[in-house]
């Protein structure tokens, strides 16, 4: 999968797990899963909620990223065909 479709993948991901945090209760239990391991912590909702946010937001940051750059590739293949 080329690195655009594994960033459309992951920010739908998130998309996901934002409108499943958003239907439960403030006081609901959550759990986060441990990187690399399959261990579990206590967390909250709202805290989860603002790791999803800064997730999602450095992703559409790398995505813009990624599609500038692609612009600029695309404008300079242009220019030499020309």
């Amino acid at each position: 999968m080329d690195k655009k479709k594994q960033l459309e993948s992951q920010i739908n991901s998130q998309k996901v797990i934002q409108s499943e945090l958003l239907q439960l209760k403030n006081t609901s239990k959550v759990y986060r899963k441990q990187q690399n391991s399959d261990i579990f912590f206590l967390s909250t909702v709202d805290k989860e909620m603002q790791t999803s946010k800064h997730t999602l937001d450095n992703l559409l940051t790398e995505l813009k990223a990624l599609d500038q750059s692609d612009k600029i590739s695309n404008n300079e293949n242009s220019q030499l065909v020309s």
